[in-house]
C-alpha cells in the first residue's frame, strides 16, 4: 500500500490484517508520542493492554484519560481499552467505529482496530494540527461568497450560524411553549382544587345550617302544649 509523505495509511479494514498499515499506525501513535517505534514487537502485542493507546490518547486530550491501569490482571488491563474507545466516542468518533476490546485482546478482528485508528486520525486532524496526521486527509474546505444587495458577502461559516441560531430560537420557543403549557396546567389544577374545596365549604356550610334549622324546630315543637287532643286537628298553643 502507497503512503503519503505527509499523512500514514488510513483506508478501512475489517477482519483482515495489513502490515503496511499496522506499521503506519504504529508510527502515528509513537510520533503523536514523540517516542521511537519498538523494534520487532508485533502490533497487538504493543496495544493489546492499553497502555500505550491511553497515553496516546492523553497527548491528544489530557482530560480524556486520567488515569492508566498498569497492574492488576487481565480485567484491569482491559479497561484500558474500553477508556481508550470511550475516549474515542467523546472525541467524536461513531460508535460503530469503534473495535471491540476482545478484538484486539483476542486478535479477533485487528481491522476493527486499524478502522477506529482511521476515524480518529480524521478528528485529529481538525482538533490537533499540531499533531503528526493520519487517515484520509482532510481536503481544504471550499468557501463560497454570496453578495447581498449592498455588495457584502459572507461565508458558510456565517450561513452555518445562522442557521445555528435559527435552530436555537426554534429549540428556545419550543421550549418556552412545553414551560408556559405546564404552567397553564398547574394553574388550572390548582383552580379545579380550589373550587372543590369551595363547594365542600358550601355543602358543610348548608349541612350545618340544615342541621341548625331542624334543631330549632324539634326545640320549638317540645315546647309548645298540644290543645283539643283527641280531634283531628292538633293545634299548638
Amino acid at each position: 500500500m502507497a503512503q503519503s509523505s505527509t499523512v500514514f495509511g488510513g483506508r478501512k479494514f475489517r477482519g483482515g490484517r495489513d502490515l503496511a498499515e499496522e506499521q503506519a499506525a504504529l508510527q502515528w501513535i509513537f510520533g503523536v508520542l514523540r517516542e521511537p517505534v519498538p523494534a520487532n514487537v508485533p502490533f497487538d502485542e504493543l496495544l493489546k493492554d492499553g497502555q500505550v493507546l491511553c497515553r496516546f490518547m492523553q497527548r491528544i486530550d489530557p482530560q480524556l484519560i486520567r488515569k492508566i491501569n498498569t497492574s492488576g490482571g487481565p480485567i484491569k488491563l482491559m479497561e484500558n481499552l474500553g477508556m481508550f474507545n470511550a475516549a474515542c466516542r467523546r472525541l467524536g468518533v461513531n460508535h460503530v467505529d469503534l473495535f471491540l476490546t476482545t478484538d484486539l485482546w483476542d486478535k479477533q478482528d485487528i481491522g476493527a482496530v486499524y478502522n477506529c485508528l482511521s476515524q480518529l486520525g480524521k478528528i485529529v486532524q481538525k482538533i490537533r494540527p499540531d499533531l503528526p496526521p493520519y487517515g484520509p486527509k482532510i481536503a481544504e474546505e471550499t468557501k463560497k461568497n454570496f453578495a447581498d444587495q449592498d455588495g457584502r458577502f459572507g461565508d458558510t461559516n456565517k450561513i452555518n450560524q445562522q442557521f445555528y441560531n435559527k435552530n436555537y430560537q426554534y429549540d428556545q420557543q419550543q421550549f418556552n411553549q412545553q414551560q408556559n403549557h405546564q404552567q397553564q396546567q398547574q394553574t388550572t389544577t390548582i383552580h379545579h382544587h380550589s373550587s372543590q374545596q369551595q363547594q365542600q365549604r358550601q355543602y358543610s356550610s348548608s349541612v350545618q345550617y340544615s342541621q341548625h334549622q331542624f334543631m330549632s324546630a324539634v326545640n320549638a315543637g317540645g315546647n309548645q302544649r298540644p290543645i283539643n287532643a283527641g280531634y283531628g286537628n292538633n293545634r299548638y298553643q
